[in-house]
């Protein structure tokens, strides 16, 4: 499934929880003696349930599959200076019309789960492929790093909190500040020429 049906899923979940929930209201508020609906109470706790079920999923197909040929492939391989292989080529090419369908399909109430959760996988996901083999670094390659994680950031941060944001990329600029001074990053030698 394409990401315009998982937003439609999500937003039908959505919508049938809070039709419930309306139900509800309104059935309290013109049945005498109507106080308590177990049956549409646990309804809607599953369609809760299902739109977080929906929200994982969604991150982690957009990251784990979508974007993870480009994060194991090619993303700083065989280093940050090789043509193509910096985050901000992801991000134009990929992420960034992520958010954007994101933004205008889903429900109000979903999008800034949903971003959420959409940024800290692809920040587990970039740290994990700063450790796949093939990859050097080396110290000139820190500022075009920092520049990507920058990016990075910026495309999230009129989204979410701006603490989010920052607290969520922090650790990453810590990683490759690490790499590049021969700290760890890649499966190649540190300090590697690339």
């Amino acid at each position: 499934q394409g990401l315009r049906e998982l937003c439609s899923r999500l937003n039908a979940c959505e919508w049938a929880g809070q039709q419930l929930l309306q139900l509800t209201n309104r059935l309290r508020g013109e049945v005498p003696g109507v106080t308590h609906l177990p049956g549409v109470s646990e309804s809607v706790r599953r369609c809760e349930s299902c739109c977080d079920d929906l929200l994982k999923y969604t991150q982690e197909k957009l990251v784990f599959y979508e974007l993870d040929p480009f994060l194991v492939t090619r993303l700083y391989a065989p280093s940050p200076a090789a043509p193509d292989a910096r985050l901000v080529t992801m991000l134009r090419a990929q992420v960034e019309p992520i958010l954007r369908e994101i933004t205008h399909t889903v429900a109000p109430r979903k999008v800034q789960p949903l971003l959420d959760g959409l940024l800290g996988t692809l920040c587990l996901a970039f740290a994990a492929a700063m450790e796949l083999p093939g990859r050097s670094f080396t110290p000139e390659h820190e500022d075009c790093m920092h520049a990507d994680l920058d990016r990075l950031s910026a495309a999230f941060r009129n989204l979410l909190p701006e603490e989010k944001v920052i607290y969520s990329v922090r650790v990453l600029h810590s990683l490759a500040s690490s790499a590049c001074s021969g700290g760890g990053g890649g499966g190649g030698p540190p300090n590697a020429t690339g």
